[in-house]
């Protein structure tokens, strides 16, 4: 909002709290300016506008203001550990976008991504994606990334890399190498053990 008796002006911006200004428009007339605010995230920034005509008739702001991203991951953002084949939520805070999201995960700390979902639809500013069943893999370097579908440009990856660990409720106890069978078939037995035949026995019990 300007007021004054000038009639045109140009309007400038700040993200290093007033060392360095970019130019918004050179030349405005009137009491306010609809600025589509860039994808320039800063917690110094300052607003500047000063007579068109005259640099010496200027006012800034009174103080330091914040940009944030188009889009900020909340979690998981660095830290957490999850299991495979479970479920976990995805959770960003967002604006200025198509409000399509396409969510990726790394588990290479970003050297390669592989696809969540590409096309998750949510008009709110705060927004979380359930992901369904996560890989069922080991990983201490993996990522989230979310970007703006509609534009890649507008986009945010984890702060720092989460856990993701294998889980399974089966263990298998033998043969889990080194062992020398005889390749023959067996019966499996009540109990749920494979008998099967060793180079040194009859039957050795698989245990699963």
């Amino acid at each position: 909002v300007m007021s004054g008796p000038t009639t045109s002006v140009k309007i400038s911006y700040s993200t290093d709290n007033g060392t360095n200004w970019i130019a918004i428009t050179t030349n405005t007339s009137g009491v306010s300016y609809n600025w589509s605010v860039l994808n320039t995230p800063s917690t110094t920034s300052l607003i500047k506008v000063e007579d068109r005509l005259n640099a010496c008739n200027f006012d800034q702001s009174n103080a330091v203001f914040t940009i944030t991203p188009h889009i900020t991951i909340t979690a998981p953002n660095g830290g957490e550990y999850l299991y495979g084949c479970n479920s976990s939520d995805i959770s960003w805070i967002a604006g200025g976008t198509s409000g399509v999201y396409k969510i990726e995960y790394s588990a290479n700390n970003g050297t390669s991504w592989n696809i969540i979902t590409s096309s998750y639809s949510s008009s709110t500013i705060a927004n979380t994606y359930t992901w369904g069943v996560l890989p069922n893999i080991s990983s201490n370097s993996c990522l989230i990334r979310i970007s703006d579908a509609g534009n890649p440009a507008k986009t945010d990856v984890s702060d720092a890399n989460f856990t993701m660990a294998a889980s399974s409720s089966i263990i298998l106890l033998a043969p889990n190498g080194g062992e020398n069978w005889k390749a023959i078939t067996s019966a499996q037995t009540s109990s749920g053990s494979y008998n099967m035949s060793n180079a040194r026995g009859p039957h050795t019990p698989m245990v699963v």
